[in-house]
């Protein structure tokens, strides 16, 4: 029979009745904790035998992320769902101190997590292993990682989108691979559509001794700028900094200058000096995609080496740092506002001529002028935008997404989405989120 003390620890939800002889009792186990949401009752040892042929060995995976980071918690969120799908025993190893404490049959890790001797001790006995952050060896590693290419146009769809036509990107002197693609497709991107990008390099503060030397070149580079401008940061520590720097040149944040970090680190975001505006990358999908990374190489796939998953960004948070445009012109930037803040319902040019309190052709005029599109191209051009990111962001059906984004008409909806994006939204969908698999 199994152990009543057994049964307990295994804290089961429904009633457990069972007879059986010891040689069931550990695999019998396995069984229950695997189906720990059922109510099950076994009187009889065949069906639980046959119960048991069926079930999966349960795989040890071990973890080994940063500590005391946002996007630690939502990575191992992501991790955490897969696991629990399929029954995997997770260890955390920075409860163990870089020591795995049991034979492990894949680890999920951090690219950060100490030096490489480090990593290189963490995974040299795990038959599998997957990074996340990957920023190095690409071409032999399996990993999963943000897309930063997708992650430098959005931050620039993003400032093209509030009227700015300058620019500048902020980086440290030793970028990875990663960010340099992130910082290219930016300001490609600005220079297609007709802006300027200027740069702001070498930020990296390695020791105390550099800071005023570098403090010191960032200020006199902030001086030399041309403004109003959008500064687009390689993470929200540099955007940070940058907002210091801005305040004790009397450059006001955002009117002169608005700054875009990344990462979406809530802390640096709400203590900074102006409240920061971020990119919040999908880091819950990264913990997700890793784990079924790993999962089809515990299986037995033959996951060819290199094979590393591109994750598109979630969304942009805006707070302070941002929250402006750059035009001249007041009322025009009054009637983009309105129709920001009002796209999810019916407008039309007279409502938002109403609020800028001119006649509709009037402010047609100056809009045009400053924008170089009409008031109801931009409410098309914001509503497609703001569809496009929940169709790959979200599960939201076609239908009820078009309704959100203020399509009265989902036929009206698809037929605007296609000539805009030259496809079906589901095809957009579909084809959005295959990019990771076309990536591999």
């Amino acid at each position: 029979m199994v152990r009543p003390s057994t049964l307990w620890r295994a804290q089961l939800r429904g009633r457990l009745t069972m007879k059986l002889p010891d040689r069931y009792s550990y695999n019998c186990m396995i069984v229950l904790l695997a189906l720990h949401s059922e109510r099950v009752e076994y009187h009889n040892t065949d069906e639980c035998e046959t119960r048991m042929k069926k079930a999966k060995v349960k795989k040890t995976v071990a973890v080994a992320l940063r500590h005391g980071l946002d996007t630690t918690a939502l990575i191992a969120t992501g991790i955490l769902k897969h696991a629990k799908e399929h029954g995997w025993e997770l260890i955390d190893l920075r409860c163990w101190h870089g020591i795995i404490p049991k034979k492990t049959d894949g680890i999920i890790y951090d690219e950060f997590i100490g030096d490489a001797k480090t990593r290189e001790g963490l995974i040299k006995n795990i038959p599998h292993h997957v990074k996340i952050h990957l920023r190095r060896d690409t071409a032999t590693a399996h990993g999963v990682t943000t897309d930063m290419a997708a992650l430098g146009h959005k931050a620039a769809e993003y400032y093209l989108g509030r009227g700015f036509r300058n620019f500048a990107l902020a980086s440290y002197h030793n970028q990875s691979e990663g960010w340099k693609e992130s910082l290219r497709t930016f300001k490609d991107w600005i220079e297609k559509h007709g802006g300027t990008c200027q740069t702001i390099e070498g930020l990296h503060l390695p020791d105390d001794v550099l800071f005023t030397s570098v403090r010191n070149e960032a200020r006199e580079k902030l001086r030399k700028l041309d403004y109003p401008l959008g500064i687009f940061c390689a993470n929200d520590r540099l955007a940070v900094r940058l907002c210091f720097w801005c305040m004790e040149e009397g450059i006001a944040v955002p009117e002169q200058a608005a700054i875009l970090g990344c990462d979406n680190d809530t802390i640096s975001c709400q203590l900074s000096p102006v409240p920061l505006s971020s990119i919040s990358p999908d880091h819950e999908r990264e913990g997700t995609e890793a784990a079924r990374l790993l999962q089809r190489m515990m299986d037995g796939e033959a996951v060819p080496p290199g094979t590393i998953v591109k994750i598109p960004p979630l969304e942009i948070l805006t707070r302070r740092s941002t929250d402006i445009t750059a035009l001249q012109d007041k009322t025009a930037a009054q009637a983009l506002r309105y129709i920001w803040d009002h796209y999810q319902t019916v407008l039309s040019p007279d409502d938002i001529a109403a609020f800028c309190g001119l006649p509709r052709r009037s402010l047609e005029r100056r809009f045009k002028k400053a924008l170089g599109r009409t008031l109801m191209k931009e409410v098309m051009r914001h509503r497609l935008s703001k569809a496009g990111e929940l169709l790959v962001t979200t599960e939201t059906p076609a239908v009820d997404v078009a309704a959100r984004v203020g399509f009265m008409s989902p036929q009206y909806f698809n037929y605007q989405f296609k000539k805009k994006f030259g496809m079906p939204p589901q095809t957009y969908r579909e084809r959005e989120r295959s990019k990771d698999a076309a990536s591999q």
